[in-house]
C-alpha cells in the first residue's frame, strides 16, 4: 500500500488500487481464519469511501458471514462521536444496526444524520427502505411524503409512496 501511495499519482487510481489490495487481504484473512483482521481491512476500505454503498454492503455480509458486526458497530459509533458533523458515519452505523435487525438503533442513526444533513433526499428514501424492512409503514409513508414533496413529485418516489401504502 505504501508502495501504491509513492507511485500512483491519479487519487482516484490509487485509491481504487488500494482497495483491491485491501480486499486480496481479506481473502487472505479468511483463508487464514483471521476474521477480526479481515474485518478491519473491510473498516479501511469503508473509510477511504463510505458512499460507496457496494463497499459497506459487501463489509456487512462478510459481518454476518464471518462474525465482527459488534466491532464494526464500536469502531463507526466512536467515529461519529468524534466527527459528530459528518453523516456518512451515521449512516454506516444505520446499515449495520438495519442487518442485525435493530430497527430502533438504525431509526436513530438516521436521524443522527438527518441533524448533520437535512437537505439530502437520499437519506431519508433509505430511512422509508430500512422502514418498510421493519415493517414501519407509518415512518416510510412520511419519510417518502417528504421525499415527494422536496423533489417536486418526483415519479421515482410517487411510485415508492404508493407501494408503501399498498403494503401498510
Amino acid at each position: 500500500i505504501r508502495a501504491v501511495k509513492e507511485t500512483e499519482t491519479d487519487h482516484l487510481a490509487m485509491r481504487q488500487t488500494i482497495a483491491e489490495l485491501r480486499q486480496q487481504v481479506i481473502e487472505a484473512f479468511t483463508q487464514l481464519h483471521d476474521y477480526a483482521s479481515a474485518i478491519e481491512q473491510h473498516i479501511e476500505i469503508i473509510n477511504r469511501n463510505p458512499d460507496d454503498e457496494e463497499k459497506v454492503n459487501a463489509a456487512i455480509e462478510y459481518a454476518k458471514r464471518y462474525g465482527g458486526a459488534d466491532a464494526m458497530i464500536e469502531y463507526y459509533k466512536k467515529a461519529s462521536q468524534e466527527a459528530f458533523k459528518d453523516y456518512r458515519w451515521n449512516l454506516v452505523l444505520a446499515r449495520l444496526h438495519d442487518s442485525n435487525g435493530d430497527w430502533a438503533n438504525a431509526k436513530a442513526q438516521m436521524r443522527q444524520a438527518f441533524n448533520n444533513q437535512p437537505e439530502t433526499i437520499e437519506l431519508h428514501s433509505e430511512l422509508a427502505e430500512m422502514a418498510k424492512r421493519a415493517k414501519d409503514f407509518n415512518t416510510a409513508i412520511e419519510e417518502l411524503k417528504l421525499c415527494v414533496e422536496r423533489t417536486n413529485d418526483d415519479p421515482v418516489y410517487v411510485r415508492l409512496l404508493a407501494e408503501a401504502f399498498d403494503k401498510a
